[in-house]
């Protein structure tokens, strides 16, 4: 199947491996690598070169390929992978997905949707297998074309360190899951051993080979931006420096050791940031999945002492934490919030953010959390209303709930988003018919992430800073005696969609109309 005869010299592609690997830890010892291999020249080269070099660290490599579904001739493509590891004599994993059908259903785009969809899958390939690094064939023209964009696009110091050899999985956890069905297993790491290696080394290295590789036609469409910057843009830069691919690799590289000293300098202060005047339970720790409620406060006095590049990583960071995607976070929202929060005002005005998160403050913090309606007069009782399965059901003071059950595998193709008014919860496990009542005295609640621990609904409101107003009449899902969901914030540890879930019920709360608060 691989045509000509192949060299057997030795490859300039598995040097650049061992000397990125020696410099970065790519690959531990006898680890499992999975090689994302869509076909093209790049994956193909990544994957020969692996192989020369993977003795060297006794690494064990597993193929994957993952259909999109966006062109007729990617059945073939997946035939063509499969031939080349069987050929190589690697284990392979093939699947395919319909992406056009993810980005409809969730608002993304094409592109957006084919990356959230292929992350996620190999993400739970690489969790079956035991593979804790998956790699790709990112290479030194496609990082250029990464910081070009990126400028282009308006990206901050994030943006413009483009690729790293080696990254955390760069899509969040919980749009994993959304797509996924992963037990909270820890994301792998993504490598890219190529990210210093020219695309000419890679096709000669194919060409003195003799390897075949697939063609992707959309390479050619010049709506999307690559795709012009790499056609019309850099070929005029290169004529001004021809050397142009290197310089962007090597001011990225530097960029990104900036961005790590930037990071380092705030996890010094970020135990002063959310501790000075945060509430209990209002804090958290570094890193998103560590945050004790869905909001943060952040110390106004704490935030004005660091250096404005410092504020507005916190904000930033603080946003993440809450499940933001930064990507829809431009430079005019951080830098409003930056100078709201530290601001002489001793209460400036609450702001709405991105992801259905919104920003209050007082004279001590400034609290990131759900962007909870106000609603009119409380008019549900304690007496429970039974909620129609499926179905819809009105309550008291103008809420709608909507139910319905479905299969895991249905439930694993929906997709999750972050919306705090939708909630999936495990149907087996609920004690009994679901319902919907106000808050009665001694009821208590097992939040996610908890682990568990139970808290008062009346701490838990006061926690989430609930306007006592609306705590009576906010409508709590109980099934028998148990708090299933509080809408609009958490559904409780115990009912939590996991890997043993067969039926998953899906819940809907559309509140009464908004008021501006």
């Amino acid at each position: 199947m691989m045509g000509q005869e192949r060299s057997s010299e030795p490859s300039a592609l598995v040097a650049a491996i061992r000397a990125a690997d020696a410099a970065h830890a790519l690959f531990a010892p006898g680890g499992v690598v999975l090689v994302a291999v869509s076909g093209g020249p790049d994956s193909v080269a990544l994957l020969d070169a692996l192989r020369a070099y993977g003795p060297e660290r006794d690494l064990r490599l597993h193929v994957a390929h993952l259909d999109h579904g966006l062109r007729k001739a990617s059945v073939e493509d997946s035939a063509f992978v499969e031939g080349s590891a069987k050929e190589f004599d690697l284990p392979v994993t093939l699947d395919a997905r319909d992406v056009r059908s993810v980005a409809a259903r969730e608002g993304r785009g094409l592109e957006d949707a084919a990356r959230v969809v292929r992350y996620s899958w190999l993400a739970a390939v690489a969790d079956r297998i035991g593979a804790e690094v998956v790699a790709t064939g990112h290479h030194a023209d496609d990082q250029a074309e990464t910081v070009l964009m990126n400028l282009v696009r308006g990206a901050g110091l994030d943006g413009l360190a483009a690729m790293r050899p080696r990254s955390m999985w760069p899509i969040d956890a919980a749009v994993v899951a959304a797509h996924e069905a992963l037990g909270g297993a820890p994301l792998p790491a993504l490598v890219r051993p190529l990210l210093s290696v020219r695309r000419a080394a890679i096709l000669e290295h194919l060409e003195a080979r003799g390897l075949p590789f697939r063609d992707d036609p959309s390479n050619a469409d010049v709506s999307l931006l690559r795709n012009r910057l790499r056609r019309d843009v850099l070929p005029a830069l290169h004529a001004i420096n021809p050397s142009l691919a290197d310089t962007l690799t090597r001011a990225a590289a530097g960029i990104s050791d900036d961005v790590a000293a930037l990071e380092a300098a705030l996890d010094v202060a970020w135990p002063g940031l959310v501790d000075g005047g945060a509430g209990e339970g209002t804090g958290f720790g570094v890193g998103a999945g560590s945050k004790s409620s869905g909001t943060i406060a952040l110390s106004r006095a704490a935030l004005a002492r660091l250096h404005p590049a410092l504020q507005r990583r916190a904000l930033r960071r603080a946003l993440a934490g809450l499940g933001s995607d930064l990507r829809a976070i431009g430079w005019d929202h951080i830098e409003a919030l930056r100078l709201d929060a530290v601001s002489d005002s001793s209460t400036p005005p609450a702001r709405d953010l991105s992801d259905g998160l919104r920003a209050r403050f007082d004279a001590h913090s400034l609290q990131i959390g759900p962007a909870r309606p106000a609603i009119p007069p409380p008019r549900l009782s304690a007496v429970p209303v039974p909620l129609a399965m499926p179905g819809e059901t009105t309550l008291p003071g103008g809420w709608k709930v909507s139910a319905e059950r479905i299969g895991r595998s249905g439930f694993n193709a929906l997709g999750r988003g972050r919306d705090p008014w939708t909630a999936h919860v495990d149907a087996d496990a609920l004690p009994g018919p679901l319902a919907a009542r106000g808050r009665t005295e001694g009821d208590r609640f097992q939040p996610s992430g908890m682990g568990g621990q139970s808290k008062s609904i009346q701490d838990f409101f006061v926690d989430l800073k609930v306007p006592a107003s609306e705590r009576d009449g906010w409508p709590l899902i109980v099934a028998g005696e148990r708090i299933v969901w509080v809408p609009g914030h958490r559904v409780a540890e115990w009912a939590t969609v996991g890997p043993g879930t067969r039926t998953v019920a899906t819940l809907r709360v559309k509140p009464p109309a908004r008021v501006a608060g």
